[in-house]
C-alpha cells in the first residue's frame, strides 16, 4: 500500500544519501594525501576525523530515516527484550555449556556493540564492530586461564567456529537492549563499498545483523518466547 511506497522510496532515498557521503570521505582523503604526502602514514587517522566532520551533521537525520523503515522489526527486537532481555545465558541453549562462562559473561562485547550508537563516526562504529568479535574470542580465553587452563587449552576452546559465535552474538545483542541497532548496522552497509566488506569487517556486519534480523524473524513467524533461533 502506500505505506510500503513510502518505505521504499524512502529506503532508495537514504542509501544513496549515505553512499554519496561515504563516497566524498573517501575522495577527500585521496586528495589530501595526494596534495600533502606527509599525511599518508596517518591515513586511517585523517580517514577517522573526515567521517566524523561529515557524517555528525547528518546522522541524526539519516538514523531517523533507518528507523522509519525498521520500524516494524524495531518493536519486535523491543518487545522480545521487554520479555526475555534479562533472562540467564543458560536459558540459550544453543550456546555450549563450555561458552556460557559464568556469571555476567562477554561484558565487554556488551558493551562495544553498545558503544557503536554512541559515536558519530562510520570508523569507529566498523572498529567497535570488529572489536565485538575479538572480545568474544578473549573472554573465552581468560575464563579458561582463570579456570587454570594452560595457555593452548585455553587458545583452542578460544577458536570459536560460526556455529557456536551465533548464539553468542544472539545473547549479546539482546543484553544491549537497543532497538536502533539494527538501524546502525544498516547505515555502516550502505556507506561502506562491497570490496571493503571482505573480511573480518564484512564478516561481524554479517554476524550481528543476521542475529538481529535472525531473532525478529523467529519472533514474528511463530512467537517463541525462547531466545534460540
Amino acid at each position: 500500500g502506500k505505506q510500503w511506497y513510502q518505505r521504499r522510496v524512502r529506503g532508495v532515498e537514504v542509501e544513496g544519501i549515505t553512499q554519496d557521503i561515504g563516497d566524498m570521505v573517501v575522495n577527500l582523503t585521496r586528495v589530501l594525501t595526494s596534495l600533502y604526502p606527509m599525511f599518508k602514514k596517518d591515513t586511517t587517522l585523517i580517514q577517522l576525523k573526515l567521517s566524523e566532520i561529515f557524517y555528525r551533521p547528518f546522522l541524526p537525520q539519516l538514523l531517523e530515516t533507518y528507523n522509519f523503515l525498521n520500524e516494524s522489526d524495531m518493536e519486535v527486537y523491543r518487545a522480545y527484550v521487554i520479555a526475555r532481555g534479562l533472562d540467564d545465558i543458560t536459558a540459550y541453549t544453543d550456546i555450549k555449556q563450555k561458552y556460557q562462562l559464568g556469571d555476567s559473561p562477554y561484558q565487554a562485547a556488551i558493551d562495544c556493540i553498545s558503544a557503536i550508537t554512541e559515536t558519530s563516526s562510520p570508523i569507529e562504529k566498523f572498529s567497535l564492530l570488529v572489536n565485538f568479535g575479538q572480545t568474544i574470542s578473549e573472554s573465552v580465553k581468560q575464563f579458561y586461564l582463570d579456570q587454570g587452563h594452560d595457555e593452548d587449552q585455553a587458545s583452542e576452546v578460544s577458536n570459536l567456529g560460526a556455529d557456536d559465535l551465533f548464539p553468542i552474538t544472539l545473547f549479546v545483542i539482546t543484553r544491549v537492549g537497543k532497538p536502533q541497532l539494527i538501524s546502525e548496522l544498516q547505515l555502516l552497509d550502505d556507506i561502506t563499498h562491497e570490496q571493503d566488506l571482505m573480511g573480518n569487517k564484512g564478516y561481524c556486519l554479517a554476524t550481528v545483523t543476521s542475529a538481529y534480523r535472525g531473532l525478529v524473524a523467529q519472533q514474528t513467524r511463530d512467537g517463541t518466547s525462547g531466545p534460540n533461533i
